[in-house]
C-alpha cells in the first residue's frame, strides 16, 4: 500500500533530496553524496523527528524559491538562511512549524550556504542505501519540480527547537597536510586563496603564487581533499565529487570545517591554517557536543 502524500511541490528552483549520503558505497566506487552543509541538515531533522536516522530526507535548496502544499497535518522546519512565509505570514526559520492540510509554506533561499527543509514523516525511494540526489553522477534522488509529491507517514511527536545560528561566511578554513611537504609548500598552501566557482562536486580556488606539481598516478580522495591543478588552481572535493584523481594533494579540510566550505561564495578570498589531527579531532568532537546542546524540546510553532 503506497505511503500518504503528505506534501506537494507547487514551485522549485535549485532543490534536491538529501540525507546522510552513501559512506558506505565509496569501496565501490559511488561517491558520497548527502547533504552539502551536514550541521544544518542535522539540526533540521532533529527539529521533526525525535530520533533522526542517516535516510531521513530533506530538501536542499542552494538558490531560489520553494513552495510546498501540505496534503496532511504534519510538521516542517527550515534551517538556514531563507525567508519563510507559512500561511501568508511571515515564520521564522531554526524552529518547528506544525502544517494542517492545504498550508503553503515558501522558502526563499538568501544565502551563503543552502537551506534544509524538513518534513516530519517523510520518506524517499533509497539507492545504494540513501535518498541523495548524486548532482554529477545523477544518482538516486531526484531534482525537485512542480507536481512532485512527498509521501509518508505525517509524525508530530516529540519535535524540537533551538535558538538562531548566525551561517556568516568563513576566512579561514583548517587543514591537515599531506605528509612530506617541504616548509615552503606550506608557507604557499596556507597563503590567501580566491573562491572562483562553488559546486556540490567541488569548490574551485584561484589566485595561487606558484603551480602544482603536474599529474601523477590516479590515487583515492576523500571529501574535502584540495588538489591543485598543473596551472595552480585549487579544488576542494565536495559531496558529489570523484573518488579517484591524479593532481597534487596538498591535504584535506579537517571535518569540522567541511560544513564551511558549502558557506563559500565566488569572490570570496579564505585562507587554509594547517593543523594536526590531534587538533582536528578534538574540534570536531567540541561541533558534536555544541550540536547536541542546542536542541530544545518540545516547542511547536503553528
Amino acid at each position: 500500500m503506497n505511503a500518504p502524500v503528505l506534501a506537494t511541490v507547487e514551485q522549485a528552483t535549485l532543490a534536491t533530496v538529501q540525507d546522510l549520503g552513501r559512506a558506505e558505497a565509496t569501496v565501490i566506487g559511488v561517491p558520497r553524496a548527502g547533504a552539502w552543509h551536514r550541521q544544518r541538515y542535522g539540526l533540521a531533522t532533529a527539529l521533526v523527528a525525535p530520533d533522526p536516522e542517516p535516510t531521513t530526507p530533506t530538501i536542499e535548496l542552494l538558490a531560489g524559491t520553494i513552495v510546498l502544499r501540505a496534503r496532511a497535518v504534519t510538521a516542517a522546519a527550515v534551517v538556514g538562511p531563507a525567508a519563510v512565509i507559512l500561511r501568508g505570514t511571515d515564520a521564522p526559520t531554526d524552529t518547528t512549524l506544525a502544517l494542517a492540510v492545504d498550508d503553503v509554506l515558501t522558502v526563499r533561499h538568501e544565502g551563503p550556504g543552502p537551506v534544509y527543509v524538513a518534513l516530519a514523516g517523510w520518506r524517499e525511494p533509497l539507492v545504494l542505501g540513501s535518498a541523495s540526489t548524486d548532482t554529477f553522477s545523477r544518482l538516486g534522488g531526484r531534482l525537485l519540480a512542480a507536481g512532485d509529491e512527498l509521501c509518508g507517514h505525517g509524525d508530530m511527536t516529540e519535535v524540537g527547537s533551538f535558538a538562531r545560528v548566525s551561517w556568516a561566511r568563513p576566512v579561514r578554513l583548517r587543514v591537515i597536510p599531506s605528509p612530506g611537504m617541504s616548509a615552503a609548500r606550506v608557507e604557499w598552501d596556507t597563503g590567501e586563496w580566491d573562491v572562483t566557482t562553488t559546486a556540490r562536486s567541488g569548490t574551485r580556488l584561484g589566485g595561487a603564487p606558484a603551480g602544482g606539481d603536474g599529474m601523477g598516478p590516479s590515487r583515492p580522495m576523500v571529501v574535502g581533499a584540495i588538489q591543485v591543478t598543473p596551472a595552480g588552481e585549487g579544488i576542494i572535493l565536495g559531496p558529489d565529487g570523484g573518488l579517484t584523481g591524479g593532481y597534487a594533494v596538498i591535504g584535506a579540510v579537517i571535518s569540522a570545517d567541511l560544513d564551511d566550505v558549502s558557506l563559500l561564495a565566488p569572490g570570496d578570498r579564505i585562507a587554509l591554517a594547517h593543523v594536526d589531527v590531534d587538533e582536528a579531532a578534538r574540534v570536531y568532537d567540541e561541533a558534536e557536543r555544541a550540536l547536541r546542546r542546542s536542541i530544545v524540546r518540545p516547542h511547536v510553532i503553528g
